[in-house]
């Protein structure tokens, strides 16, 4: 039997129940959810932080192996055995290159995304159908981005509407959500990063009641890689017939 901890106190678990220490049986195998915080893509001398390291660092793990009590009576104990468990360089090297999209998910946001619905923020909306609602998105490169790498990048800016609870499959997806709203506008628009803050907007109105999620993304685009980051707002929306 093993004790697994780490630098940061928190071996796993979410903010509202963290497990400061892990204790595993031999021949028990287990899985631990871990939340770390997002990568800075700079570090405090404004160089380029290798992010495969970082990662490790945040999910490495120190363990320990118990002291049992047939341990404790045993005369010939030498004392605890101690040791880390962390994720290969090699393999998550690779699987960064592999899958673009990984890096978007650890690493901190190179724009800054504001969504809007109405102008405001509410935990749920209620509209009537027909009744058309403003939608707005406006995102900001972040100041450490080169202006250079800035010149050969385009954004899209992306607003996306669903019903709740529609995508257990694609074939329910699309008969849950087909002919239930209407965009007036236009959905996505493209735009080069020649200005500070990039903006759009649209109106979205319901031809069907029930329960609607409202959010925006914005791709980036350089060359022949893109990556998509979404807001980090959503808006429920609550429609009915009066």
């Amino acid at each position: 039997t093993i004790i697994l901890t780490n630098r940061s106190g928190v071996v796993g678990g979410f903010v509202e129940e963290p497990m400061p220490t892990v204790r595993v049986s031999s021949g028990v195998s287990v899985k631990i959810p871990v939340v770390i915080p997002r990568i800075a893509c700079l570090d405090g001398n404004g160089d380029v932080v290798e992010i495969a390291n970082e990662l490790i660092s945040h999910t490495a793990l120190k363990w320990e192996s118990e002291v049992v009590d047939d341990d404790k009576n045993d005369s010939m104990h030498k004392g605890k055995r101690k040791g880390r468990v962390r994720i290969p360089s090699r393999c998550l090297k690779e699987m960064i290159q592999e899958h673009h999209s990984f890096a978007t998910r650890i690493c901190k946001p190179p724009i800054s995304i504001q969504f809007l619905v109405d102008n405001d923020k509410k935990d749920e909306i209620g509209v009537m159908i027909g009744i058309p609602i403003d939608v707005t998105i406006s995102a900001t490169a972040e100041d450490w981005i080169p202006i250079e790498t800035l010149k050969n990048c385009t954004a899209t800016l992306e607003f996306c509407c669903a019903r709740k609870n529609s995508g257990v499959n694609p074939q329910t997806f699309l008969q849950d959500n087909q002919g239930s709203y209407i965009w007036c506008g236009q959905v996505r628009k493209s735009f080069r990063f020649d200005k500070a803050k990039l903006s759009h907007n649209a109106r979205l109105c319901f031809t069907s009641t029930g329960d609607f999620v409202v959010s925006a993304c914005v791709k980036i685009k350089r060359k022949n890689n893109e990556e998509v980051w979404w807001a980090p707002d959503f808006q429920c929306i609550k429609v009915t017939k009066e």
